[in-house]
């Protein structure tokens, strides 16, 4: 599946879906509005947003045209929970815009 990350109402971006989709091709479009949660689910990490969800593992090839991908950041009563946390929360969005070369 090809994961588009684009702005909202990008004409460009509109045409090559139009091109996608003449040619049977599976894909996503992410908006540059779009919060994403991230978890794993049956072992896979899943990442949803309002709009959109999938797989890590279910993208084969990313089209970066413009925007990026934003993530819900969680916050814990916990002074000492929190930071590490914040911790732990910036080295997955990291794993995962690594992955799709962002």
């Amino acid at each position: 599946m090809i994961l588009i990350i684009s702005n909202n109402n990008e004409r460009t971006t509109t045409e090559v879906i139009k091109w996608l989709s003449v040619m049977n091709k599976n894909f996503i479009r992410v908006h540059e509005d779009e919060v994403f949660d991230i978890r794993v689910e049956k072992k896979r990490i899943f990442i949803e947003s309002k709009r959109n969800k999938f797989f890590l593992d279910d993208i084969t090839s990313v089209w970066y045209r413009r925007g990026g991908l934003r993530f819900r950041h969680f916050e814990y009563k916990n002074i000492s929970v929190n930071e590490h946390m914040k911790e732990v929360q910036h080295w997955l969005y990291d794993y995962v815009t690594k992955i799709f070369r962002i």
